[in-house]
């Protein structure tokens, strides 16, 4: 298993899907990737962004949801670019933008990040 560690608002972790896809197709099924959140402080967005992906991934499209976040980096101006995000993945839009509000994914993301501090 390969633990991906990301910050879905950094231009950094962007750089790193062209490689890891070619992993991914390189080692097809045995490779096993898990996405794990690191949101950083001076990434204004990154644990909205976090939150919305742990959201889209209970929907089926966390993996299709991070790389199309991490893509449009220079286009997020706010919160609601991510929930547009889902809106274009075909996700339940109302549903990913209610847990944003309500932070039912907050601990998920926080989980992430602490163990990524351990580390």
């Amino acid at each position: 298993m390969l633990e991906w560690w990301v910050d879905l608002a950094c231009p950094d972790t962007a750089d790193s899907v062209e490689p890891l896809d070619e992993l991914r197709e390189r080692f097809g099924d045995a490779l096993d990737v898990r996405l794990r959140h690191f949101p950083l402080t001076n990434h204004v967005w990154a644990v909205a962004a976090a939150q919305c992906q742990v959201e889209a991934e209970r929907q089926g499209q966390g993996w299709a949801y991070a790389v199309r976040a991490l893509h449009a980096i220079d286009e997020i101006e706010g919160p609601a670019d991510y929930v547009d995000l889902a809106e274009h993945l075909g996700l339940d839009a109302d549903e990913v933008a209610a847990a944003l509000f309500d932070g039912r994914h907050a601990r998920a993301v926080r989980d992430d990040h602490d163990a990524g501090r351990e580390l």
